[in-house]
């Protein structure tokens, strides 16, 4: 009796991966290496799921170019894989040891001291009620926006269009 077939639909797609050697500096080069394989999340269970000696059936769809080609030619069987000449295989690219760091605007900042001790009140109320697990962070937030009068939602607020428009910024430099 044969071990039951395990179909895995889902991505398979070409995974890059930049990591820099000195600290990001946008619209200029910058010094890494780039490591190229192949991903996806149904691609990398079928793939580890074959090497444990599983039979397994890749359900996706490829590009007509070299990473669909190195797709369909893993040792999976990927009669279920569709190639498309309209389309390239999709890809994921990640940059690795890049920090960025954007603080909230200094309107928006609340001193750290005050912040602090506003922390420090809220998560020993939220012990002292009960308060666990996922409804810790929304009590705290909660309490913190009381505390500190409106201030820190506004300060979240703040940063949060703050991060939309840095990641514009990267988005557009990148780009270029």
């Amino acid at each position: 009796m044969h071990p039951p077939l395990i179909v895995c639909i889902g991505g398979a797609h070409l995974d890059r991966r930049g990591i820099l050697r000195a600290p990001l500096v946008l619209g200029t080069s910058n010094p890494g290496a780039i490591r190229t394989d192949l991903g996806g999340v149904a691609r990398n269970v079928a793939q580890n799921l074959a090497n444990l000696g599983c039979r397994v059936l890749l359900c996706s769809r490829v590009g007509n170019d070299e990473a669909g080609r190195q797709v369909l030619s893993q040792p999976l069987d990927t009669s279920l894989v569709t190639v498309s000449d309209s389309r390239p295989t999709a890809s994921y690219t990640a940059i690795l040891g890049a920090l960025i760091a954007n603080p909230v605007d200094a309107a928006d900042e609340i001193p750290a001291a005050e912040m602090s001790g506003s922390i420090e009140g809220a998560v020993a109320e939220a012990a002292v009620r009960g308060i666990r697990g996922k409804a810790v962070t929304p009590y705290i937030l909660a309490r913190l926006t009381v505390t500190t009068g409106g201030r820190s939602l506004r300060a979240n607020i703040a940063l949060v269009r703050s991060n939309a428009r840095l990641a514009a910024e990267l988005a557009a430099a990148w780009a270029s």
